[in-house]
């Protein structure tokens, strides 16, 4: 039996987390326990804080799989919300309202295989198991994953309303063969004209992929990566020519020199990396790995927002 444990808080204050403090260091009116359905049940309503709660057991917010979808929503501030299990290891959590009408989501724990998160302009995963996890975040403004030692996979998709407030993602991954993925959601969550207004240069990531060797594939965007130890890999949209790189030591700036959108990848600035990846070709770099120096040699730290 899987079960997720997760949190909401319907807005935030000011610029919506300090990368440098606590992520959810900005966020206000948290979730004071849900009701809900089961989908496909007799229509009773249940409350997530009874003591004989079926998918709770009266924990408030830690969900088990045997409980079935549910359709439910806080008690504090109603909006739908739905957690399916689509498999007995795979949970998707979705607002099936408006984008923003809850900001941010708070997953502190999940024992299943596949975490599938929806619609959600500020995401915090913060998972620290060693088993083999993918985590999918599709409609996300900014957000921060984390993950334990197992080969794990995570895919951000992102949607942005505007280049104000944070649009940065933070992943780390700790030990393991990882992939990640920082690219543009599915569809159009902010509710805008998607192609025409979102901007993904508006989006900055900042990846630590920790031991392990991981596999790496970013957006239009400023990316900061350490790969850390093993041989890892950087996969860019484009052919050799349509870049310059400079290396600087163990700094790595990988700069996409393409105008208008045929610039897939930006401005890269790597450590840890042994390979980049290109669509006709494959270069090997030297991969030394010096996170301190990365983020002190860096660029673009005042444009990623980093302090603040």
């Amino acid at each position: 039996m899987a079960q997720v444990t997760f949190n909401l808080s319907q807005s935030s204050l000011s610029s919506g987390w300090d990368p440098d403090a606590a992520h959810d260091a900005y966020w206000q009116r948290f979730a004071a326990g849900y009701s809900y359905e089961v989908v496909g049940g007799d229509g009773t309503l249940h409350d997530s804080l009874g003591a004989d709660d079926p998918a709770t057991g009266g924990s408030a917010n830690s969900f088990q799989s045997d409980a079935g979808s549910l359709d439910l929503a806080p008690t504090n501030f109603r909006v739908d919300v739905s957690l399916d299990w689509l498999d007995a290891t795979t949970a998707r959590l979705a607002l099936d309202a408006a984008w923003n009408s809850i900001k941010n989501i708070e997953v502190d724990d999940f024992s299943g295989d596949t975490l599938i998160l929806e619609n959600w302009v500020d995401v915090w995963v913060s998972l620290e198991r060693d088993t083999d996890q993918e985590v999918r975040v599709d409609g996300a403004k900014r957000g921060e994953v984390t993950t334990g030692s197992g080969d794990d996979t995570i895919w951000i998709g992102v949607d942005s309303n505007s280049g104000d407030w944070n649009n940065i993602m933070k992943i780390a991954t700790g030990d393991g063969a990882d992939m990640i993925t920082v690219t543009v959601a599915t569809r159009d969550y902010s509710g805008s004209a998607f192609q025409a207004v979102y901007d993904p240069s508006w989006t900055h990531s900042v990846i630590l992929a920790g031991a392990g060797d991981d596999v790496i594939t970013g957006g239009r965007s400023t990316e900061i990566v350490d790969g850390g130890s093993g041989e890892d890999r950087v996969i860019l949209h484009g052919p050799r020519d349509a870049y310059d790189i400079i290396e600087a030591g163990a700094i790595v700036t990988v700069i996409d020199t393409r105008a208008g959108a045929a610039n897939r990848d930006g401005t890269d600035v790597l450590t840890g990396i042994e390979f980049l990846q290109f669509d006709d070709g494959v270069q090997a770099l030297s991969g030394a790995a010096d996170t301190d120096a990365l983020l002190a040699q860096a660029t673009a730290p005042s444009e990623l927002q980093l302090f603040g």
